[in-house]
Formats: C-alpha cells, sequence, structure tokens
C-alpha cells in the first residue's frame, strides 16, 4: 500500500505542473496579441479620418526610423538630429520649431509617438518628402501674425524646463534668435546686446515674455512712441533707458 501512496502523488505533481506551463503560455500569447492588436486598432482609428493619401501604419514606420532603441515610443535627440538632416534644415530653426507646436511636443528634443501621429496626421504627412514641402510655409509664419502669437507663446513653455515657471536667460534669447530675425523685428538685436551687457535678469518669466513681442511690434525702433508710463514690465523701461543712453543718436 505505501509504494501506491507514493505513485499517486507522483502522478499529481506530474499533471499539475504541464497545466501550469500551458496556461501562463497562453496567457502571455493572449497578451501579446492583444498588445498588438491594440496598436494595429490604433493606427487604423486614425486613419479612418485621417486626410487623403495619409496613412498612419506609413506613419508609423517612418517614426520608427528615428525612434530611440533604448526608449520606444520616443525620439531622441539624436532621432530629431537625423530627421532634421533628413528634412535638410538645421535644429535651431523656425520651421522645426513649427513642426515641434504642430505636434504639440512637450520636451525639446523629444518626440513622442501620440504626439508624432496625431500632429503628423493633422499636417495630412505621413513621410519626409510630404513634410518637406510644407516648409516654405512654416518659414513665413511671421507674416501671418496670429499664427505667429501661438507660436511664440508655445516656444517659451516648449523651451523652459517643466518644474519652473521662467525661462533661463541663455534660453530666451536662444529661443528669441530663432523667432525674430533682425530684418523683422527691429529692437531684437539691441536688446539681446542689452541682456549681455548689463545682465538685469536672470530669467524671463511669461510676462516679459509675452510683452517683448508687443513691444517688438507696437514700438517704434527709434522709441519715440515708447510710453514710460504705460504698464511695461521695468526690463523694458530699463532697456530703453540702455538704448537712448548708448545708441539714440546713432538710431
Amino acid at each position: 500500500m505505501p509504494p501506491k501512496k507514493r505513485a499517486s502523488t507522483t502522478t499529481t505533481t506530474s499533471k499539475v505542473s504541464p497545466r501550469k506551463k500551458t496556461k501562463t503560455g497562453t496567457g502571455r500569447a493572449s497578451r501579446s496579441r492583444a498588445s498588438t492588436g491594440k496598436t494595429a486598432s490604433s493606427e487604423l482609428a486614425l486613419d479612418q479620418d485621417a486626410p487623403k493619401h495619409f496613412s498612419a501604419i506609413r506613419c508609423a514606420k517612418w517614426f520608427s526610423e528615428y525612434e530611440d532603441t533604448d526608449e520606444p515610443g520616443v525620439i531622441g535627440p539624436d532621432g530629431v538630429m537625423r530627421f532634421c538632416q533628413d528634412l535638410g534644415v538645421d535644429a535651431a530653426t523656425i520651421e522645426v520649431l513649427v513642426i515641434a507646436w504642430k505636434l504639440g511636443a512637450q520636451t525639446m528634443g523629444y518626440f513622442k509617438k501620440d504626439e508624432w501621429l496625431h500632429g503628423m496626421k493633422s499636417l495630412g504627412a505621413d513621410s519626409t518628402a510630404k513634410l518637406i514641402k510644407y516648409l516654405d510655409h512654416f518659414r513665413g509664419i511671421s507674416d501671418r501674425p496670429e499664427e505667429f502669437k501661438d507660436l511664440y507663446m508655445f516656444a517659451f513653455g516648449f523651451a523652459k524646463e517643466s518644474d519652473q515657471k521662467s525661462l533661463s536667460i541663455d534660453h530666451a534669447k536662444g529661443m528669441w534668435q530663432i523667432l525674430m530675425p533682425s530684418d523683422r523685428f527691429a529692437h531684437i538685436t539691441r536688446f539681446l546686446e542689452f541682456l549681455d551687457e548689463e545682465r538685469p535678469v536672470k530669467v524671463i518669466n511669461k510676462d516679459q515674455w509675452k510683452s517683448f513681442l508687443e513691444f517688438s511690434t507696437t514700438v517704434a525702433e527709434n522709441l519715440h512712441d515708447y510710453d514710460e508710463n504705460s504698464a511695461w514690465p521695468v526690463l523694458f523701461d530699463e532697456y530703453v533707458i540702455w538704448k537712448k543712453k548708448r545708441y539714440q543718436e546713432n538710431d
């Protein structure tokens, strides 16, 4: 009788073990199929109401050309540089800033897959060749004041650190140089010179950032219409005093 008990125990154990393996394997396969199906369904859903000739599947493959191998679902700085090279533009240009704005990118130097798919869908671009056709339009955004204002305000949040309320002076100057060429914005060269020489602030807050666009588009280069009693941030009063002292005779 004892041998029968041992045989019974061994038999029971051998039957349970394979069932566990089979069940676990089936679960993994099921989850894998579900995940793949979810991704495919998401891309197909984008295709259903996409602009004509736009393919979300083709757009996703395009994204994968630049995707970070160490962080799936993200294009990092290296990928962004390769993306810019394929477009034939420098990364520090208004065209790339407009693309980031159109994609709703949250972090400078990074594009997430969902940002890419939805942003490119809104543009109707699913390849480098299609996006290149928009570049001239992007370059001319300063000719469209309302669009430019939206881009300008996007740039503030895009360039600042996520845990900060203000923009570092270096990042602010870099963004101004991208957004405001001197042949269109008369104050930009002198204003940046003022910031470098006088170092009046270490950061630019949102009110100063917003006000500089208004200042640049409403105040004459010779400052004859600047109203010191208006509610300009103090930074601009200081700039006006500095410029009048240094350049009024030449301007």
